[in-house]
């Protein structure tokens, strides 16, 4: 009880008539007046039924509707969405543009001048542009030869200023060896005849000393004569060359070694040369190949010209290219942009679809509330006055009661809203 004291009092007089039983000397003239009196008994009766709050109510929801409609003056975003759709639409238009421009040039005109070119380089390469092309390389190529030959006469002179024709008069060195050889042979006799005339002798007397067989005796006698006649004889003949030994020794080097490699480097500087001459002489062939100058320039006029019309359509293309990435990342962006612009439109139609419902609810139970005002405030007929008296008792007791077509909390029954 004492919880809910103000409720419960609130039950037996509410705060609206408080005015009716607490009152001083100035209330009591009020009520007295009949002038005001009407008004203020009638106020009083509408407090204590509570139609006071129908018209609060009204008031309430009229700024509630001011307010809400408030709302939906702030700028739509249909314009921005717009705006934003057709620059989608145009930069889609103009990604399509570019791509056929691309493929455009690329079909109509570059593949066209590389079939021109293809043509024109054959016809070049057939007269002997390759040739023409590389003119400074053949040139060097054959100049190099030329040299290399050069340098070989060079080398072959210089090994021909050497030992190398001794290898002409090989035959005649072999046999001036054979020379020296016999004719130390035959310094050697003479040399030896005295000395071995000693020797046998002293080798005569020995086996004779010792008694030796006769037989024996003689025939190593005869054969000491006849070496030694062998010998003279060989020592008489006639010495013309009388080399040195240091001669006879280069004589035995340079036939024994010194010429066999005399002749392989002579081979292979020889083979070398053939090489070298073959090389000088097809360079030579290759440069007087050459086209002229004037049998070329046209052709090479025109595929020049083919050449920097390809390269500037390629250019063309690359740019081209540049500018659909470009565009393409645009639209992406706008895209995104729109997306977004769309999403947020969806939310705020979703508001002004509540706030559309919220205002045209709220016009029904104004119009309801004016329709409960006019009923209300209708002239009393006869049938009227003669119940009056018994309706406002009953409307007490349902006051106190606790029923009332109003919430305590001050809304409306929905039952309270229909029209009488």
């Amino acid at each position: 009880m004492a919880d809910n004291w103000a409720t419960q009092v609130e039950e037996f007089f509410p705060a609206n008539i408080a005015h009716l039983f607490l009152f001083d000397g100035e209330q009591v003239e009020a009520y007295a007046s009949q002038a005001d009196s009407a008004a203020l008994i009638g106020a009083a009766i509408q407090n204590l039924l509570g139609l006071d709050m129908v018209d609060q109510l009204e008031k309430d929801l009229l700024v509630y509707e001011r307010r809400k409609r408030s709302e939906e003056k702030d700028a739509p975003r249909q314009t921005e969405i717009t705006s934003a759709q057709d620059a989608v639409r145009e930069l889609r238009r103009r990604l399509d543009a570019l791509k056929q421009e691309r493929a455009a040039l690329q079909t109509h005109r570059i593949d066209k001048a590389h079939r021109e070119l293809k043509k024109v380089e054959e016809k070049y390469r057939k007269i002997g542009g390759a040739l023409y092309d590389q003119r400074e390389a053949i040139e060097g190529k054959w100049s190099d030869a030329v040299q290399r030959v050069k340098d070989g006469e060079a080398a072959l002179r210089e090994f021909a200023g050497g030992a190398a024709p001794l290898l002409m008069v090989r035959v005649l060195l072999e046999s001036a060896e054979l020379r020296d050889q016999h004719e130390e042979e035959c310094r050697r006799a003479r040399d030896l005849s005295g000395a071995l005339k000693e020797r046998d002798r002293a080798a005569l007397k020995h086996l004779r000393g010792q008694k030796a067989e006769k037989q024996v005796v003689d025939a190593l006698k005869a054969f000491f004569d006849a070496d030694r006649s062998e010998r003279e004889a060989l020592g008489k003949k006639d010495t013309i060359l009388d080399i040195t030994p240091e001669v006879r020794s280069d004589l035995h080097t340079l036939l024994r070694g010194d010429l066999d490699q005399l002749r392989t480097d002579a081979v292979r500087l020889l083979s070398g040369q053939e090489k070298e001459r073959a090389r000088e002489e097809q360079a030579r062939i290759e440069y007087e190949s050459i086209p002229s100058s004037d049998t070329i320039a046209l052709i090479a006029k025109d595929r020049e010209e083919l050449r920097s019309e390809i390269a500037e359509l390629e250019a063309m293309q690359a740019a081209i290219g540049q500018d659909i990435e470009r565009q393409q990342r645009e639209l992406e962006r706008r895209e995104q942009s729109l997306a977004r612009l769309l999403e947020s439109d969806a939310k705020d139609r979703g508001r002004r679809d509540d706030r559309s419902r919220i205002l045209r609810h709220s016009g029904k139970v104004r119009r309801t509330l004016e329709t409960f005002r006019q009923g209300r405030h209708r002239p009393p007929c006869e049938a009227d006055r003669a119940t009056g008296s018994r309706k406002l008792p009953a409307a007490l007791t349902q006051k106190r009661s606790g029923y009332a077509p109003f919430h305590r909390s001050g809304g409306l029954r929905a039952n309270s809203l229909r029209p009488r």
